[in-house]
């Protein structure tokens, strides 16, 4: 059977069950405002389940009740060991340590996203209580404790708060834009047994709105939604394509300058850093192109439409005269380039045969080449051939897996394997 290819302009079809659902005009501004809010939320309760905090000491989760200070001046002064131990700053510490072992054990199991979400909420009552007068005093112990959470570079803690940020800028910038439908998309459907049995890609894209232009991005900028069914490649593999990069082959058909990869230890959330200059077919121009990759499990959707239990990667790009970019220093474009970009948010799980899997990609593209070069029917075109062509590499990818050393890299990371192997 020969693969089977449509492409349509004008308002979004319904699709198949991983469609997101529709957002009308009405609903489009109640979906922006509540967006940023479901990101911020922290929950009133530990995200932890009662078996994980059972994991921490007795001596850590017991909290003696603080006294008044009226029982203080009241207590007897050769009673100062036992009042030490009931006192408001010591009950206030062991809280604090109790919060922070939570946040390293969603970090263990690579829920980054909602380990973001709990130390949040736990600077901003650090912070509190800075600022209430009767904690003008912090103990040593206090201020050591603050230093190694909040002041020292390079910790877990200071890559979480430098994640959120980034999955939060790309939540209001791409997720919600991918998602409406008061405005016209140009569709593509794709479906080729050649790849895998009842594979299927849709791709909706456009151009930005007047409001949504990013003025430091380039002055041809898009927004996509791509949903993939059966791709032949399970979770953990298609996570592993993703993060191992040092391990990346260039594709068929693609010139490629230079390609370099990098990849980061728990400290910094097993993040990853890939830089590519190339020229892919059909594209007439050579890019050179820097991203970082980071991961979470999801517990819970992120945003209407998806679904729980998902794998979330995304994928931030250097953009115009970015130096850093998530603690990793970038160069410069190269001359006769142009860095073009793209950023996803990958939303993963598997199928029903644990062999294939399934995502939801939201894109957010721009390119320094004017619009009037790149009519949408060319983008279309442009990025469809180059996703469909990518999967069809995926086949191959699978067939020459054992041999690719991406398993044994898979065996040397099992602390954040073992969280995707449970996604899975």
């Amino acid at each position: 059977m020969g693969a089977v290819c449509t492409c349509e302009g004008g308002p979004e079809r319904s699709s198949q069950e991983l469609v997101q659902p529709e957002l009308r005009d009405d609903a489009f501004l109640q979906v922006v405002a509540e967006s940023k809010p479901a990101i911020q939320e922290v929950a009133g309760s530990s995200p932890l389940s009662d078996a994980s905090t059972a994991d921490i000491s007795p001596k850590e989760t017991k909290r003696a009740p603080a006294k008044t200070e009226q029982d203080a001046a009241g207590s007897s002064p050769l009673s100062d060991a036992s009042t030490a131990a009931v006192s408001p700053k010591v009950d206030r510490i062991e809280a604090w340590r109790v919060r922070r072992a939570e946040v390293e054990q969603l970090v263990d199991q690579v829920r980054n996203y909602e380990a973001g979400l709990l130390l949040r909420d736990l600077d901003q009552d650090i912070e509190q209580a800075k600022a209430n007068k009767h904690s003008s005093e912090f103990s040593s112990e206090e201020l050591t404790f603050c230093q190694e959470l909040q002041g020292t570079p390079g910790t877990v803690f200071a890559s979480l708060r430098s994640f959120m940020g980034r999955l939060e800028k790309a939540v209001a910038e791409i997720a919600v834009p991918a998602q409406r439908t008061d405005v016209d998309w140009g569709e593509v459907h794709v479906e080729d047994p050649s790849i895998c049995k009842d594979f299927s890609m849709t791709v909706k894209v456009r151009y930005k709105s007047a409001h949504e232009y990013d003025p430091k991005g380039g002055r041809s900028q898009f927004s996509a939604r791509v949903e993939i069914r059966n791709l032949p490649m399970s979770l953990v593999r298609r996570i592993a394509l993703e993060r191992e990069v040092d391990l990346t082959v260039p594709l068929p058909g693609t010139m490629v300058d230079h390609l370099e990869g990098k990849i980061e230890g728990r400290s910094r959330l097993f993040c990853s850093y890939f830089h590519v200059i190339s020229k892919a077919a059909m594209v007439p121009w050579k890019t050179d192109n820097v991203e970082v990759r980071e991961f979470s499990k999801l517990k819970d959707p992120l945003l209407p439409g998806l679904r729980p239990d998902m794998f979330l990667m995304m994928a931030t790009p250097a953009l115009g005269d970015d130096l850093e970019l998530a603690g990793f220093k970038i160069p410069p474009c190269r001359d006769g380039c142009t860095r073009t970009g793209i950023q996803f948010l990958r939303f993963v799980e598997p199928e029903g045969d644990a062999a294939r899997c399934c995502f939801t990609i939201l894109v957010q593209a721009s390119v320094n080449i004017p619009s009037w070069l790149l009519p949408l029917y060319l983008v279309k075109q442009i990025l469809s051939r180059a996703m469909k062509a990518m999967f069809k590499d995926v086949v191959g990818l699978v067939q020459r897996w054992p041999t690719l050393g991406y398993d044994e890299r898979i065996g040397q990371v099992p602390e954040f394997y073992n969280a995707a192997q449970k996604a899975a």
